[in-house]
């Protein structure tokens, strides 16, 4: 039961932060971009670990990778003065 109410905890966490990232309000700088570039990779990860429960486990992670990827792009080009 409490690994149950654990995992349904952990998965809103999830959620919350994907709507943030595509939220229109979501601002960011690149004094974050390292922050981002851990939790892009930390994601990558838990696919990658998250394997054994099949390509749906790794489709809610989806979303998330793909606007990270952009929110770092973008980052990157703000730093190196490319807005």
């Amino acid at each position: 039961m409490l690994v149950n109410r654990l995992l349904i905890s952990r998965m809103t966490i999830v959620i919350k932060r994907q709507r943030c990232y595509t939220c229109s309000r979501y601002i960011t700088t690149p004094e974050y971009l390292e922050a981002h570039k851990n939790h892009l990779a930390s994601l990558g990860g838990q696919v990658a670990e998250g394997a054994i429960y099949g390509e749906h486990y790794a489709e809610h992670f989806g979303p998330i990778i793909e606007v990270l990827k952009v929110i770092i792009e973008r980052l990157e080009e703000l730093q190196n003065g490319k807005n």
